[in-house]
């Protein structure tokens, strides 16, 4: 991660604002934000701020493609580079298998898996045009999670979009 430039996508709380802060902790030469809360993703560039490492934040909801090519145009715009894109937006509803509603099941999907796939083809887009950076051209890394790979009766519609990332990710690659 040294000298490389890092965008945590749903880097605003949680485990992704905890992920820029080890991106700087690791090295990182610049670290970039895209949350739906502008302000919290500010926020979370604090510690980075803080040790005058560059930083850029932007707001949108990963569900709309021209909101997300926007977001990480405004990142590269501000930070010059992307050399990592880490994707860790996502939300985790829970609720029984028989109860699951059709917006809870559009909402997983649309953050989870049509988020990360937006994500991914700005991302690459992006990496395709720009001179490798210290033998780096790219790289995209998709958190998921252990429902992914076993039954999950309180969370179907979680596991399933985390499995649908590993496939989306296995296909990218």
């Amino acid at each position: 991660m040294k000298d490389l430039s890092v965008l945590i996508v749903g880097g605003g709380a949680g485990l992704g604002a905890l992920l820029a802060r080890m991106a700087v902790e690791a090295g990182a030469a610049k670290t970039g934000i895209i949350d739906i809360n502008q302000e919290a993703a500010e926020s979370a560039l604090d510690a980075a701020k803080a040790k005058g490492v560059p930083t850029a934040a932007a707001a949108c909801d990963i569900q709309v493609g021209p909101q997300c090519h926007a977001a990480f145009d405004a990142i590269v715009a501000k930070l010059g580079r992307v050399d990592t894109l880490i994707n860790c937006a996502a939300i985790y509803p829970r609720r029984p298998l028989l109860e699951i509603t059709d917006a809870e099941w559009d909402a997983s999907n649309g953050i989870n898996i049509k988020g990360t796939y937006h994500m991914m083809v700005a991302a690459v887009r992006h990496m395709q045009s720009q001179e490798p950076k210290a033998h780096v051209r790219g790289r995209i890394v998709n958190l998921t999670s252990v429902d992914a790979f076993k039954a999950h009766p309180q969370n179907a519609h979680y596991a399933a979009t985390k499995a649908a990332v590993v496939s989306l990710t296995r296909s990218f690659a």
